[in-house]
């Protein structure tokens, strides 16, 4: 039974495979969600590439004020990560986005972005909101893990482009730590990465006809 479990899964991934566009890396868990609060304030999740190739689309889970719909239009972007630090070279940036409450996808596909497996990189969400004495009504959810790593492979920043602060630094009670976004990164794999893949996948279904 098994065997035909991991054999329909393999199956299936290929099939995504086969239409271009792979679902690399996600963290859909939540528990809460931190505001985007002022002008020029951003948070960065960070994630760690798992095949090479470019980047199709992101998506966020983002709410407004008491669950209702965020109000004003947000800036995307993706940037480096140094040493397991953010940093504000911006690989491609999408602005203007007009968030709904729930899952939003972001598209980067124009902006050919090529990530490299095993590298970090960070999902900025950046409030540009010119009037200041506005409420901040952007809101990305998050899972508070309480010793409980739900996404291994990176983790939450905050502050201004630049100058980040890890989550060790902003969030109050180390009881809570660690802290991730509700993300999923979207990636059309080169073809040399797709080649292993479906070799991958030959040979499980051989060992699966023996």
């Amino acid at each position: 039974m098994k065997k035909e479990i991991i054999f329909l899964m393999v199956v299936a991934f290929m099939t995504n495979l086969a239409q271009g566009v792979i679902v690399d890396q996600s963290q859909e868990t939540f528990s809460g969600y931190i505001t985007v609060s002022s002008f020029g304030s951003s948070f960065v999740q960070t994630f760690t590439c798992g095949v090479n190739g470019q980047l199709d689309h992101i998506d966020l889970r983002i709410t407004g004020e008491q669950g209702s719909d965020p109000t004003y239009p947000t800036d995307v972007s993706i940037v480096n990560v140094v040493n397991g630090t953010p940093v504000s070279s911006t690989l491609g940036q999408v602005n203007n986005m007009d968030f709904e409450n729930g899952w939003n996808s972001v598209s980067f596909l124009s902006k050919s972005i090529s990530l490299t497996a095993g590298n970090q990189y960070g999902i900025v969400l950046m409030n540009d909101d010119t009037d200041v004495h506005d409420i901040g009504t952007v809101n990305l959810y998050l899972e508070l893990g309480r010793g409980v790593d739900s996404y291994s492979n990176g983790s939450l920043w905050k502050g201004n482009p630049g100058s980040w602060e890890n989550e060790n630094d902003w969030i109050w009670d180390t009881n809570l730590l660690p802290a991730d976004a509700c993300f999923r990164t979207y990636m059309v794999p080169e073809p040399a990465t797709i080649l292993l893949l479906g070799l991958g996948s030959m040979m499980l279904r051989k060992k699966h006809e023996q």
